[in-house]
């Protein structure tokens, strides 16, 4: 067994992970947005990176109106699409990276 090789496995395999979980809340969180909203700047201004350490992901709606919807305003009642989609995260990326940092632990030793 190579140790550099299983370090590289590992890192490739957090980093699909982490893109998967990534893509996957983008999605939930387009899919919560109110109906007359999933086609237009907002939805598209919503995405994810991966930290420079690989170790967490970050997500935004870049669109100048996002606050506004998520958390309303003075005439305009809130409706959240981002904070409920997020709910559970944690426990997703946990998930995703035992995973697939198992699997590819298991393709080096064997």
């Amino acid at each position: 067994m190579n140790i550099n090789t299983l370090e590289r496995e590992v890192q490739d395999a957090a980093r699909r992970a982490l893109a998967g979980v990534g893509e996957d809340t983008v999605e939930r969180i387009r899919a919560k947005l109110p109906r007359d909203l999933r086609d237009g700047e907002l939805a598209r201004s919503i995405r994810y990176r991966i930290s420079a350490d690989e170790r967490s992901l970050t997500f935004e709606a870049t669109a100048a109106h996002a606050k506004y919807v998520e958390y309303g305003t003075t005439k305009q009642p809130a409706r959240p699409f981002f904070d409920p989609a997020v709910q559970g995260l944690r426990e997703r990326v946990e998930a995703a990276l035992f995973g697939t940092v198992t699997d590819a632990i298991d393709k080096v030793l064997k």
